[in-house]
């Protein structure tokens, strides 16, 4: 694909239709409950989207909490006694099938990571926080330092903290 792919927030406007991920869920949600997520803003959704305005892929943020009892106890250090932990929820991300294999996942998830980041004082939230769709997306996230949650489901998280080491990291390699 020759293409140039651009990131933009959604709209309407795109061409979803031809989207497939390979995952019917997904696919799905693009085509038929996006609209209405965005619309009533339950979800933010970003889009990535070629030089014909169809969508190749895209992934969706939210506010959401985490339960202190979902932390493994190294988490917990240092942090205050509460029942759940303000935290910004990747409920989604998917690539066209025509692009797997070509970088775009991780680039997605960067730009979810380095957007929950930048907005994290004005919306207070500890972590990140994504439920993988299956076991196959889990490893996908652990392999960006993503941790499981203590009752190993797919749930996953990533600390601010982490998250503005990698950030740091980043700027400094820029320079």
């Amino acid at each position: 694909m020759g293409a140039r792919l651009r990131l933009c927030p959604f709209g309407k406007q795109f061409d979803r239709e031809s989207f497939d991920c390979g995952n019917e869920d997904l696919n799905r949600y693009l085509k038929q409950q996006i609209s209405q997520d965005w619309k009533r803003s339950i979800a933010a959704c970003f889009i990535l989207v070629d030089d014909a305005d169809e969508v190749r892929g895209y992934y969706t943020l939210s506010a959401s909490g985490i339960q202190m009892t979902e932390l493994p106890r190294e988490a917990r250090k240092g942090l205050p006694h509460y029942r759940q932990l303000p935290a910004t929820l990747l409920g989604r991300l998917a690539v066209d099938k025509r692009l797997h294999g070509k970088g775009w996942g991780s680039r997605l998830l960067s730009d979810a990571v380095k957007l929950a980041w930048r907005n994290r004082e004005e919306i207070g939230s500890w972590a990140v926080v994504v439920d993988a769709i299956d076991g196959q997306a889990a490893e996908f996230y652990e392999h960006f330092g993503f941790d499981r949650v203590l009752d190993g489901e797919e749930r996953l998280f990533m600390p601010m903290k982490e998250i503005g080491k990698l950030m740091a990291l980043s700027a400094a390699s820029q320079t």
